[in-house]
């Protein structure tokens, strides 16, 4: 864990960068999963766990900015027969010493204390996607004569959390890792008649093994065959056949911080020759698109590059036809690349700050971490296009963090050249364990 004078920092910088007025911030409530008691594991707001690294369920932050400038958490109190079903709690007194806050309140003093804060301010910063607590903060203000005026605490917090510290892309460095060599893994136990949910906890199981959270960034896709050509495949249900491929989209979180990852193969070990001239495409693709994620490139170059790769190479096979220049000015790989190249990487995978600032492509800047993921999919009957192309859907991903002077690839363990993934996959019996 990071130590707590980088969140006593963030929430200091945070309140000045406020001006003056007060935030609510309040953390992820346990989510029930079925019955009165069997929950799904917590994991807390990333803004909320930003400013605090405090992870425990149901507590609120305020910030209130200005003169007085000071942080203020509201959290569970100490209850022994609690913390004997569920575990510790730290209690008010241990997480203001241990956090860094200068008050700390049980969470039942929320409903008096906060009226009192809102009461002497004139702003208020909040995310007001937030639907319940948008409404719990209406209902503190009825009846209290005072009028706020709104601002939106995501809009400071989300160029807070674009660009990174040294301590979160030592963490970020970390969690790629994890996630590369859970890749790898699952490709050395890879054989056809292998179900697509024993590929996924082979990822899990290496994401765990190397002390990632319980729940991975988000749900792995391990779509073999036909199923990579739906984008979000989360089924995972089928069996892997000999001659497919197997699409892998999975990265683990270590200390809340998301890995962003994806790899496609054969399953028996060798690509097919339509399937390895489809992937060296997207391979090559790639190769374009993160030549041109540099300080002071646009968000979009990567995206551009990308894209005219693609075309140039889809025009050399047949599967588009006309001119070179008009096809990419219409973006005439759309058709088999129907999403973007890049989303911010962070605390969320796909993570907070604009993309555009005063309407024009943000430049890209030492700190930012960003994916970039071209793929091409051809599902079976996509119309026009030759059979032998179907059922193709390849993906290629890494995280790239931004330097001074270029870039680095934070998963660049995980093998993806055609070479490397032949002489790796299946080499492992699946059966090892047994």
């Amino acid at each position: 864990m990071l130590d707590k004078e980088v969140f006593v920092e963030r929430r200091r910088k945070f309140a000045e960068l406020m001006g003056e007025g007060i935030a609510v911030i309040p953390t992820a409530p346990d989510i029930l999963r079925n019955g009165h008691d069997n929950y799904f594991p917590h994991r807390p707001d990333s803004d909320f766990y930003y400013l605090t690294g405090f992870s425990e369920a149901d507590a609120v932050l305020v910030v209130v900015a200005g003169k007085n400038a000071r942080s203020i958490l509201f959290c569970k109190k100490k209850d022994k027969t609690k913390e004997m079903r569920t575990g510790y709690l730290y209690g008010p007194e241990k997480a203001k010493m241990e956090f860094g806050f200068e008050e700390v309140f049980k969470l039942e003093k929320l409903s008096q204390e906060l009226p009192k804060l809102l009461s002497k301010e004139k702003y208020l910063f909040f995310d007001w996607q937030n639907k319940e607590w948008a409404e719990r903060v209406r209902l503190r203000l009825a009846g209290t004569r005072h009028v706020l005026d709104f601002r939106n605490s995501k809009s400071i917090l989300g160029e807070m959390r674009l660009i990174k510290s040294s301590d979160e892309i030592l963490t970020m460095r970390y969690a790629a890792k994890i996630s590369a060599l859970a890749h790898k893994k699952a490709m050395q136990v890879c054989r056809p008649e292998m179900m697509e949910y024993e590929l996924e906890a082979e990822i899990v199981r290496e994401f765990r093994f190397h002390g990632s959270s319980l729940v991975g960034a988000y749900t792995t896709i391990a779509a073999s065959g036909n199923n990579a050509c739906t984008l979000h495949y989360v089924k995972n249900s089928d069996m892997i056949e000999n001659g497919g491929l197997v699409l892998m989209d999975a990265g683990c979180e270590v200390e809340n911080y998301a890995s962003d990852i994806t790899r496609t193969y054969p399953a028996n070990g060798r690509f097919t020759k339509e399937q390895k001239i489809i992937y060296e495409i997207v391979l090559s693709s790639q190769s374009a698109a993160i030549g041109k994620a540099l300080p002071g490139n646009s968000f979009l170059e990567p995206d551009k590059e990308a894209r005219k790769v693609m075309i140039k190479e889809l025009l050399k096979i047949g599967l588009l036809r006309g001119n070179l220049r008009a096809l990419i000015k219409n973006n005439a790989c759309e058709k088999f690349f129907p999403h973007g190249t890049s989303h911010w990487l962070g605390l969320d995978v796909h993570d907070v700050g604009n993309y555009r600032v005063d309407g024009k492509p943000r430049k890209l800047e030492q700190g930012m971490v960003l994916t970039v993921e071209p793929g091409i999919y051809i599902p079976q009957g996509m119309k026009d296009v030759d059979k032998k192309w179907w059922g193709i859907g390849v993906r290629i991903e890494d995280d790239i963090l931004i330097t001074e002077t270029g870039n680095e690839v934070l998963s660049k363990d995980a093998p993806k050249s055609v070479e490397d993934i032949e002489r790796i996959v299946g080499t492992i019996d699946p059966n090892w364990r047994v």
